[in-house]
């Protein structure tokens, strides 16, 4: 597998892609200059595969979406999304990134913790899916 990853601050890129992938995204958010503030995407083999966007709101590090092509699921891609969030928000000198998780057993497989809080998941409680396709869990990695 030939991965390349892209970081960008071209967010508009992948709102379509998000939304395929079924994630309820915000593109009104998007306008403030702090939300989002990077993405990061996934290439291989010159195909896109997978994006991931970063955002500061709430007075922290959002990790606001990350999907990943079908039938490019289950071979590390979404992985090699996540550790480059890592990477970056240590970088900026950030503790932790949050998330609110739709499979929060792949994220505390890559070291998430559950928060039991509920800030982020205030945010869903207007979604149609919230509570019956989709129960996310707040989430954090300590960096």
């Amino acid at each position: 597998m030939s991965v390349r990853l892209e970081r960008t601050t071209r967010h508009d890129r992948f709102a379509e892609f998000y939304k395929k992938s079924g994630l309820e995204i915000d593109t009104e958010r998007w306008l403030d200059e702090n939300c989002p503030i990077w993405s990061v995407a996934a290439w291989e083999d010159g195909c896109f595969k997978g994006a991931a966007t970063v955002s500061f709101r709430m007075n922290r590090y959002i990790l606001d979406y990350i999907a990943v092509s079908g039938e490019s699921r289950g071979r590390g891609l979404g992985s090699l999304l996540v550790a480059d969030c890592l990477e970056r928000c240590r970088d900026a000198g950030c503790g932790e990134l949050y998330l609110a998780a739709r499979v929060p057993l792949f994220f505390k497989a890559l070291g998430a913790r559950y928060t039991g809080g509920d800030a982020l998941l205030a945010e869903c409680r207007d979604c149609p899916d919230h509570g019956k396709d989709c129960r996310p869990e707040e989430m954090k990695f300590v960096l």
